[in-house]
C-alpha cells in the first residue's frame, strides 16, 4: 500500500466535506468565467461580422481611466476615442478596452470597420483587446473548473477510502 493511500484512510469525513466544498466553489467560479468568456467572444464575433464598412478615422483624444489598489498605488490606462465620417455624417467611437501604455496618439490616423446598418457601431482595426479579454476569461474559467474537478475527485476518493 502506498503512503498516499494511507493518508486518505486516516483522513476523516470532514476532509471529504472540505474537498467537495472547495471543488464545488471552484467549479461554479470556473463555469461563470467560462460563460462570460464565451458570451464576450460571441459578441465580438457578431460585431466583427456586422462591421463590414471601412473608413479612415482620427484619434481625437485618449480616454483615461484611473485605478488605485488597496496599497495606494495608482495606474492610468487609456482608450482611443476616434472620429470618422460615413455618408457625410460624423461619428465618434471609443475602444472598449483601456490599456497601458496606449498604442495610439492623438492625431493618429487609424482604420475603423463600422456596421453599415448602424455606423455608430465600430471596431478599430488591429484593436484585439476584447478578443484577448474573452480568451483570458475562458482560460481562467477552464483552469478553475479543472481544479474544482480535481478537488471533487479527491473528496470522492477520500470518502471511498475512509469507509472501506
Amino acid at each position: 500500500m502506498y503512503k498516499w493511500d494511507r493518508r486518505y484512510r486516516e483522513a476523516g469525513p470532514e476532509t471529504r466535506k472540505v474537498f467537495l466544498l472547495i471543488g464545488s466553489i471552484f467549479i461554479i467560479i470556473g463555469a461563470i468565467m467560462l460563460i462570460v468568456g464565451i458570451v464576450m467572444m460571441n459578441n465580438t464575433k457578431k460585431k466583427t461580422k456586422a462591421c463590414t464598412g471601412e473608413a479612415k478615422a482620427t484619434v481625437v483624444r485618449l480616454d483615461e481611466a484611473h485605478t488605485e489598489d488597496s496599497e495606494g498605488y495608482s495606474k492610468t490606462t487609456y482608450a482611443p476615442v476616434v472620429e470618422y465620417s460615413v455618408g457625410g455624417e460624423t461619428y465618434t467611437g471609443m475602444s472598449p478596452v483601456h490599456t497601458s501604455p496606449c498604442k495610439y496618439t492623438v492625431g493618429q490616423t487609424v482604420i475603423v470597420h463600422y456596421d453599415p446598418a448602424d455606423p455608430s457601431v465600430m471596431i478599430i482595426e488591429g484593436d484585439n483587446g476584447s478578443k484577448f479579454l474573452s480568451i483570458f476569461f475562458m482560460a481562467v474559467g477552464g483552469f478553475f473548473a479543472a481544479m474544482g474537478l480535481l478537488f471533487e475527485i479527491a473528496g470522492i476518493k477520500n470518502w471511498r477510502y475512509s469507509y472501506q
